[in-house]
């Protein structure tokens, strides 16, 4: 698949599924509340197809530069957190 938008459907189908999954299990094991559940997973879907209606308006090359900014930058803070919270070790310790 090369055509931006085309991915953006199938993305939005997966995490649609994705959503309804997760609202089935947490329900089943009694940890979710099926409303707000149902609701956060709507919210997903009318911001996916709205953002899939806005970005056939601009070019193809600034939603696809704009995905991979976004995408490192993302990378970037997780790996800044980790190394953050990663455990120290001592130069005196053998492990």
């Amino acid at each position: 698949m090369s055509e931006i938008h085309a991915m953006n459907g199938v993305k939005t189908l997966l995490g649609s599924t994705a959503n309804l999954i997760a609202i089935f299990a947490f329900n089943l094991g009694r940890k979710g509340h099926l409303a707000a559940g149902t609701c956060h997973g709507r919210g997903i879907d009318v911001g996916g197809y709205g953002g899939a209606y806005f970005a056939r308006k601009v070019n193809p090359k600034l939603i696809r530069s704009l995905v991979i900014f976004v995408g490192a930058a993302d990378d970037g803070l997780f790996l800044l957190a980790g190394l953050r919270t990663a455990p120290r070790r001592s130069a005196g310790l053998k492990v």
